[in-house]
């Protein structure tokens, strides 16, 4: 358990995921899931796979496949949040503990409307 601990914190530290060009195949269970009214829920899994792209100065440029999407994201030092902009939402995933993410979705359409996922992950293999 130690060790995947540890590859999940490699994840969210793109700057040493970078030198090793390390992608990280990661299982999340969601722990609790809540709208803006507050109301939760929890249960269900997503895949997460983060890959190191390249640095432009102190920001990591990170490839996210989550939700059959693939985005390119920007993380703003090595434990900052990674986020990104799609079509119709803006999204932030962002290291919250050794296994632990935090995943805020903002849809941005005819009403504004976000949810909030607190993860805990695992490494593949």
């Amino acid at each position: 358990m130690k060790l995947q601990a540890l590859a999940i914190v490699a994840v969210l530290s793109p700057v040493s995921a970078l030198a090793e060009g390390a992608v990280q195949d990661l299982t999340c269970e969601i722990v609790s899931e809540c709208d803006p009214t507050g109301a939760c829920t929890a249960g269900g899994s997503v895949p997460i796979v983060i890959e190191p792209l390249r640095t432009e100065g102190t920001i990591n440029v990170v490839s996210i496949l989550i939700e059959q999407r693939e985005v390119e994201a920007l993380q703003d030092g090595a434990f900052g949040a990674m986020e990104w902009t799609t079509e119709d939402s803006r999204e932030w995933l962002i290291p919250a503990g050794p296994s632990s993410l935090v995943w805020v979705k903002q849809t941005m359409g005819e009403s504004l409307w976000s949810v909030t996922r607190m993860l805990s992950c695992v490494g593949a293999g």
